[in-house]
């Protein structure tokens, strides 16, 4: 992987520009224009995007670049990424960053954990915290973090300890663990050996349009790399762009590359029941968990 991070300019900043300024000290990095960007820039990179709301809060740019990438003309394979959204006016900003992380993921990188600074939802939850800090200190002190962290992450080996969560009906839920026993050969265990780089595979059904407590109750905040299995009865793309907020929020895990894998249309118990998706599922976990 690249030492230098790459970072993805996404608007006009001001003030994003002057937090960047001090997040990035000491640190290798270079940047480009999102309208620049190839996939021969982006593999293999540490890729932090750094989007500016215009005064209504919103970002086209950011829509064009995850359409590239759901398009597959442009690849991120072996790419780590984390965004910082910078805006003070609402709008669509923070959704718009949640669907270009989806997008990079899709298009193979995988995600930092805890890979979302949006200014306005994490300074309002910040509120009152650190005497003396103003909200620019503040702000600075989140984004210094974030790209130590791509700075000096490590992407979680393949091999390692399979871990199994499910957030189906019992009678489900023993079907879908055998099955995926069964597809990759290994035994779902619980986290309970002390090692901080499993494998956890999420199986969830999204049935309401929005993920309920039981989906990520028992990672709870599990380390390691997560692959999310989603029936998805209901449809749409809220489903996994707020299970992927809610990820953010709750665990300490990596979004595996291709992680967020949507069964379109389907309920839990038709996935299992038809060839062609456990096909693709199977493929999937081989490609996963092989060797």
């Amino acid at each position: 992987m690249k030492d230098s991070i790459l970072v993805v300019s996404i608007g006009r900043h001001t003030r994003l520009g002057d937090i960047l300024e001090i997040a990035l000290e000491g640190i290798q990095f270079h940047i480009m224009e999102a309208d620049k960007i190839e996939t021969s820039d982006c593999r293999d990179s540490r890729v932090l995007f750094a989007a500016s709301a215009d005064p209504a809060g919103e970002n086209p740019q950011m829509r064009s670049l995850a359409a590239r990438m759901i398009r597959g003309e442009l690849r991120m394979d072996g790419a780590v990424c984390a965004a910082i959204a910078d805006g003070e006016q609402g709008g669509t900003v923070r959704t718009d960053a949640l669907k270009l992380l989806l997008a990079a993921n899709s298009a193979g990188a995988e995600i930092l954990p805890r890979a979302l600074l949006e200014t306005d939802k994490d300074l309002r939850a910040l509120a009152g915290a650190g005497r003396g800090q103003t909200s620019f200190d503040r702000y600075c002190c989140l984004a210094r973090e974030m790209t130590q962290r791509l700075d000096s992450y490590r992407p979680v080996e393949t091999g390692v300890e399979i871990q199994l969560e499910l957030s189906l009906e019992d009678g489900l839920a023993q079907d879908w663990k055998t099955a995926l026993q069964r597809l990759i050969k290994k035994s779902g265990v619980r986290g309970d050996s002390g090692k901080t780089d499993r494998e956890i595979l999420l199986f969830t059904e999204n049935t309401t349009g929005l993920p309920d407590g039981r989906a990520l109750a028992r990672p709870g905040r599990e380390r390691g790399r997560l692959t999310c299995l989603i029936a998805s009865p209901a449809g749409g793309d809220l489903y996994p762009l707020a299970l992927l907020d809610q990820v953010f929020a709750r665990t300490d895990c990596a979004i595996a590359p291709e992680g967020m894998c949507v069964f379109e249309g389907l309920s839990a118990a038709e996935v299992l029941a038809y060839k062609p998706e456990m096909e693709r599922l199977k493929i999937l976990l081989e490609q996963r968990f092989a060797g």
